[in-house]
């Protein structure tokens, strides 16, 4: 079997029992957070509660894409043949990648 068409795979099963379990457990964070605020402060804890979720999904998620940019450009950095025009373009990011490949002279293939 394919690693991408595997790896696809995983991703469409895993997605959707990662956000359920993460919906359970943020619905009983925010039960327990805004059970223990007195009433009237009520729209207070809902606010910095909500507001602390936000920071850590945009910290987490710029975290997550830093690291996942430093393991793009040092497996490409190895996995790049010698002699490939504009190599630091490819290193970057998958766009550049695929904007050299435009550029690229095509592949005639024949047919098996």
């Amino acid at each position: 079997m394919d690693v991408a068409v595997t790896a696809l795979r995983f991703l469409l099963v895993g997605a959707p029992v990662h956000a359920g379990g993460l919906v359970a457990v943020m619905a009983l964070a925010n039960e327990l957070v805004l059970g223990a605020a007195p009433p009237e402060r009520a729209g207070s804890a809902a606010a910095v509660l909500e507001s602390g979720q936000e920071l850590c999904g945009a910290l987490g998620m710029a975290i997550l894409d830093s690291i996942g940019a430093a393991v793009y450009s040092r497996d490409m950095a190895e996995a790049l043949p010698a002699g490939v025009p504009d190599a630091g373009v490819v290193r970057e990011s998958p766009g550049g990648a695929t904007a050299m490949a435009a550029r690229l002279r095509p592949v005639r293939r024949t047919p098996c």
